[in-house]
C-alpha cells in the first residue's frame, strides 16, 4: 500500500488508518448483541 496514490485531501487519513481489525477478531457481531439491546431497551423506543 505504500505506493498507492490517494488524493491528497484523502492522503492523511490514509496514511493514520486505524481500522480497528485486531478488536474485530475478538469483539462480538451486531447479531450476536441485538438480543441483549432488544431486552435492554424493553420497548422504549418507538
Amino acid at each position: 500500500m505504500r505506493n498507492f496514490i490517494v488524493d491528497p485531501k484523502y492522503r492523511k487519513a490514509f496514511c493514520h488508518r486505524k481500522h480497528g481489525g485486531r478488536e474485530l477478531d475478538r469483539g462480538l457481531t451486531a447479531m450476536e448483541c441485538l438480543k441483549d439491546i432488544i431486552e435492554f431497551v424493553n420497548g422504549l423506543c418507538e
